[in-house]
């Protein structure tokens, strides 16, 4: 006869079995309730490294900068001021004081020029309150003509983001508000009278039918100016801008206005400077 397999009975695990048997290695966790949901995270995974931050002062910090701007704060090549703004409270400080003050609104008396300054209070990350502040002017010669109608706007945005500028010591970098396509000569750089202050000046003498030659000739005669200018254009800047406020005071004191300087001649831009 064979022998009778026996089945061992399955025992009762006890502490000392237990202890015996090798357990798997577990790696360190702790739960996070947040806002009702539990996150489990491994306590054992190193903390990512934080991205080293060139210093203000070095070659690295205006590209570093630059390489945090967002797609939409940039426009063609230069920082937006909503870029400018953001990337400040990143890696600068809390903004705690923004302030405009306009120093010269635009008028005929000053040739439409607007002038602007901001004023920027930054809590600096090392707990030290700096102030920066930038200026900015806005006239025809440099502003996009499209936008000339909002001068004191368009300055207060040049001025800010000038302000930022300075804060974030960028090197070789302008702001896309600081950018015009301008022709040159339309700036008043070459040194003479631009387009838009003569299309002011036939506006004025149109409506209040001035004879703009006649009117050139007068104000030289009364300011002593012996100098020929030659064709309309050639009018220096600064005397272009003078003529628009001349022109300006007979509209505004049409009774003072001397009776041989009436007769507005449309074709006056063909007929050049007589003396």
């Amino acid at each position: 006869m064979g022998r009778k397999k026996t089945t061992a009975e399955p025992q009762e695990p006890t502490a000392e079995l237990l202890g015996s048997l090798p357990l798997p290695e577990m790696a360190p966790i702790a739960a996070i309730v947040q806002n009702g949901q539990t996150t489990i995270v491994r306590m054992d995974e190193p903390e990512p490294t934080a991205e080293p931050v060139p210093d203000v002062d070095s070659v690295d910090w205006t590209p570093f900068i630059m390489g945090k701007l967002l797609e939409d704060e940039v426009y063609e090549g230069s920082p937006t001021l909503e870029g400018l703004r953001r990337v400040t409270g990143l890696y600068l400080g809390d903004v705690v004081e923004s302030i405009t003050r306009v120093a010269q609104a635009p008028s005929p008396m000053n040739g439409w020029q607007s002038c602007v300054e901001h004023h920027l209070v930054i809590d600096c990350k090392d707990g030290k309150l700096r102030r920066y502040s930038g200026a900015a002017d806005v006239y025809d010669g440099n502003t996009d003509k499209a936008f000339l109608r909002f001068s004191t706007a368009v300055c207060e945005s040049r001025a800010e983001s000038r302000a930022y500028r300075r804060a974030l010591k960028l090197r070789n970098v302008v702001a896309a508000e600081e950018v015009a396509a301008v022709p040159m000569m339309d700036s008043g750089v070459e040194g003479f009278v631009n387009s838009h202050q003569l299309n002011v000046i036939n506006q004025i003498a149109s409506r209040c039918d001035i004879n703009v030659l006649k009117a050139m000739k007068w104000y030289k005669d009364k300011n002593g100016i012996k100098e020929n200018w030659g064709a309309i254009n050639r009018i220096p800047y600064q005397h272009g801008i003078r003529l628009v406020q001349t022109i300006n005071e007979f509209q505004r004191l049409p009774n003072q206005v001397e009776p041989e300087l009436l007769g507005y001649d449309s074709d006056w831009r063909s007929g050049g400077d007589k003396k």
